[in-house]
């Protein structure tokens, strides 16, 4: 019984803290506040709110770089804001021309600087995206995965959400930052 209660103890206390300074369901949904579609906006949130928790899970349990799982999460959030900025330029270049829809990220990248949805910044950045999501493969021929690579993939994730956002006069979204500690 002890060890249940502090196992227990134990998950809430990792959950506060993985949960803490993360967007909530709802927030996380606004983001998406340019996507029409109830469904795919809850999708879109919840994509972001679990690869926003895998960054913080990383941060508790996978610390050093020998960690087993270190590569394993970094590589996934690569993955994750990659598919996420697919998604979210796929309904953006729907919403606005719904006819031929582009099967591939890089279609949709394309018809999405056609449409003005993205500026040259917005192409680069969803670019690297799309670069690194691909990247990502097991290949002892490719350098391992390093913290670097979730942060840039969040910035240039914000690019391309805040120029979808902008698209529809939405005003542009950060991402929520850790509170500072209590001294």
């Amino acid at each position: 019984m002890v060890e249940e209660s502090l196992g227990e103890a134990v998950v809430r206390g990792i959950d506060d803290f993985v949960f803490r300074d993360i967007e909530t369901l709802e927030a996380a949904a606004d983001v998406f506040a340019f996507v029409t579609d109830p469904e795919v906006r809850a999708t879109l949130g919840d994509s972001l709110r679990g690869v926003r928790w895998q960054q913080k899970v990383r941060y508790v349990l996978a610390r050093d770089r020998d960690h087993p799982a270190y590569g394993v999460l970094i590589r996934s959030q690569v993955i994750e804001y990659g598919a996420i900025t697919e998604l979210s330029l796929r309904e953006a270049v729907r919403q606005a021309r719904p006819a031929g829809l582009p099967k591939t990220f890089q279609g949709l990248v394309e018809r999405a600087k056609a449409l003005t949805i993205l500026d040259e910044r917005g192409v680069a950045a969803a670019e690297r995206l799309r670069e690194a999501r691909n990247r990502v493969h097991l290949d002892p021929s490719v350098a391992p995965p390093k913290v670097g690579d979730s942060a840039k993939a969040l910035k240039d994730f914000v690019i391309v959400v805040n120029q979808c956002r902008a698209t529809c006069g939405l005003a542009s979204w950060q991402p929520m930052r850790p509170a500072p500690a209590a001294r």
